[in-house]
């Protein structure tokens, strides 16, 4: 059974939701990208390649789920559902191009990429219990998931952070 079976306007919020998580994670790339360039902490920019590897993978699985839904409707004229696409654009708020971030700015810019986050999981959980396409409810809870653990590696970069390096087992008090 395919979100097409169940009845063409559920389907089609199924495919607007989706093309919503797809817009989402496309605006995740670029930001973690961006970011990735800007940080000073290796590991934090580990932990943004890794975000922006996952963008890519949540990418190609929401398009696949597109596609899917494409075969039994006409998907092109569905568009994204507009109150989950606010982000970003906040004054006071802005990644510089080629300047390394400060302590201060790196754990500001971590702490947008958590409100990014908890607004996709906020889409999904809501979408999760609305969906009954079951292969779309299998793949929200697989992302749902991953978006967890987003959540939870940006929230240690910014513990992380906050200690100013001291993850690597270099405690100043110690030396001599």
């Amino acid at each position: 059974m395919t979100g097409a079976d169940v009845c063409p306007l559920v389907a089609d919020l199924d495919v607007a939701m989706l093309k919503t998580a797809f817009e989402i994670e496309r605006y995740s790339l670029g930001f973690y990208s961006k970011l990735i360039s800007c940080v000073r902490d290796g590991r934090t920019a580990a932990v943004l390649r890794g975000l922006v590897s996952d963008a890519k993978k949540h990418m190609e699985t929401l398009a696949d789920e597109v596609e899917r839904f494409s075969k039994e409707l006409e998907v092109s004229s569905i568009k994204p559902l507009e109150e989950y696409l606010r982000f970003g654009n906040e004054p006071g708020f802005s990644i510089p191009d080629n300047v390394c971030l400060t302590l201060e700015g790196e754990i500001k810019a971590l702490g947008k990429g958590i409100e990014i986050e908890k607004r996709t999981m906020k889409m999904y959980s809501k979408e999760l219990k609305r969906a009954r396409d079951p292969r779309l409810k299998a793949t929200l809870e697989s992302l749902l998931g991953r978006v967890r653990n987003h959540i939870r590696q940006l929230e240690e970069s910014i513990h992380w952070l906050r200690l100013e390096g001291n993850w690597y087992g270099y405690i100043p008090l110690l030396e001599g």
